[in-house]
């Protein structure tokens, strides 16, 4: 299957789980799932530009005009009585233009006297921010999206204390394989140290979702299929590493079959990560994630990625640059879509080295993906090209 209608054979089941309240200060990293409107005129009265004199112009000539100091306005205060012709007060940046004011003379362009106050230079415009200038109450200023740090100052000023926001999907990782150790722990022969477990708990992160650990376990089928049940029983997206290829003990398909998944697809025209397998029971999702580190990593990019997104109600959309190929692409067969490893510097990009997709050092010098696509054999050095961002 083409990887493309892959991802569209998941997505097609895929809704969102249901929103709820949070606070404005819990918010960060929660996916808003709707456009919000204003919920109040931005900003909401007339206010000074800059530090300086606000006045009213005299109807006689203003080149020579003295005014006269009748207030002083801080950010909060009170805007005061109203201006009188040939008037001003001293004003601070934010706080609210007293009514009759015509402009802001910003004090760096004043000169204080005994007979008051005098412009030495002429000011380009008014230096007032007038009330809803930039966002009128009613009006839509956030569309949905994972929500940042300056996205929850703009709701604050926008009059929002608490949001609704997308449930958080849960996400397990279950790691198969005899020869699987723990991190850090001394190794026998013929034993390795779980990579994918890790990377694929810290990728969910970087989601802003919730990792659960869902531990590791033999390629036994009785044993999957009892992990795998116990992991959906609280998850959202169960993610499986290793155990999905024609091996004697690739038993993952079998074994969800055995709990009552329904299989999506099995196998993609996809380099690296062509054993991939999708799953669903209910509206619970499994993805059986190749066993080699870069085939697991190139999968959550391209499938749990989105998944994990419409399970928020967002639409998934990677970053892509356009770059400078710094080398040449050369592949001798083009009946897979592949996804090849480069290195981006100042908008120019090198394929990493990578003798495989079980070489688990290549991610530490990769920055994004290149997409060569069925039919495509090679790319020449100078070309333009996009690249995925992954990091």
């Amino acid at each position: 299957m083409h990887p493309d209608r892959a991802l569209d054979a998941i997505l097609k089941h895929a809704s969102p789980l249901g929103n709820e309240r949070v606070s404005l200060e819990d918010a960060y990293g929660r996916a808003l799932p709707l456009p919000l409107p204003c919920l109040v005129d931005q900003p909401p009265f007339d206010k000074a530009k800059m530090d300086g004199f606000a006045y009213r112009r005299p109807s006689y000539g203003e080149a020579d005009a003295a005014y006269r100091v009748t207030a002083a306005i801080a950010a909060g205060g009170s805007p005061g009585p109203a201006l009188r012709e040939g008037e001003c007060a001293r004003i601070m940046t934010g706080a609210p233009i007293p009514p009759g004011a015509d402009a802001v003379q910003r004090f760096e362009y004043a000169e204080e006297g005994p007979d008051g106050v005098r412009f030495v230079r002429e000011e380009e415009e008014d230096n007032i921010i007038r009330r809803a200038e930039h966002f009128r109450a009613g009006e839509i200023v956030m569309l949905p999206r994972l929500l940042g740090a300056a996205d929850l100052g703009v709701l604050a000023a926008c009059g929002y204390g608490s949001l609704e926001v997308s449930r958080v999907p849960r996400v397990a990782v279950l790691s198969t394989g005899a020869e699987l150790r723990a991190p850090g722990t001394e190794l026998a022969p013929g034993q390795i140290h779980d990579s994918n477990g890790i990377l694929l708990r810290s990728l969910v992160r970087t989601e802003r979702c919730v990792p659960i650990d869902a531990g590791r376990i033999r390629d036994e089928e009785a044993a999957l299929a009892d992990a795998a049940d116990r992991a959906l029983a609280d998850a959202d997206v169960l993610l499986v590493s290793g155990g999905v290829s024609m091996g004697d003990f690739d038993c993952v398909p079998s074994a969800c079959a055995r709990i009552g998944a329904e299989t999506i697809f099995h196998t993609a025209a996809l380099k690296p990560g062509k054993p991939l397998y999708a799953a669903r029971r209910g509206k619970r999702f499994i993805l059986g994630c190749p066993g080699n580190p870069l085939s697991t990593f190139v999968v959550f990019e391209l499938f749990a990625k989105p998944l994990l997104n419409a399970l928020r109600g967002l639409a998934h959309a990677p970053s892509v640059v356009a770059c400078k190929l710094d080398g040449s692409l050369k592949r001798t067969t083009a009946d897979r879509v592949e996804y090849v490893p480069v290195a981006v510097r100042c908008g120019a990009c090198a394929p990493v080295r990578c003798d495989g997709s079980s070489m688990v050092t290549a991610l530490a010098e990769t920055d994004g993906l290149v997409r060569l696509d069925l039919g495509s054999a090679d790319l020449r050095e100078g070309s333009i090209i996009d690249v995925r961002l992954v990091r």
